[in-house]
């Protein structure tokens, strides 16, 4: 993948969503690390439009913890993860 083709906001993303996943102790980056990360983003356009659609973004945002905790951990971290 080419990160320097991608938006700045969309990097940043990636970069939170990587932050979350090694927290986590998670085996990859999984889909939802990055939604989460992106609801999470200031000025977020996706935070924005689903509000604007009627979602509970706090509510969603708690779904995407409860998911994250529930993917597989490695049990010796080392901080390097991919993406899923």
């Amino acid at each position: 993948m080419r990160m320097d083709k991608l938006t700045s906001q969309l990097q940043s993303a990636i970069s939170d969503a990587q932050s979350i996943a090694v927290g986590k102790d998670n085996t990859a980056i999984e889909p939802a690390h990055l939604f989460l990360a992106m609801l999470d983003q200031q000025g977020s356009t996706v935070k924005a439009v689903l509000k604007k659609a009627g979602f509970d973004c706090a509510g969603l945002r708690q779904d995407l913890l409860a998911q994250i905790e529930g993917f597989a951990k490695i049990s010796h971290p080392t901080g390097d993860v991919g993406l899923s």
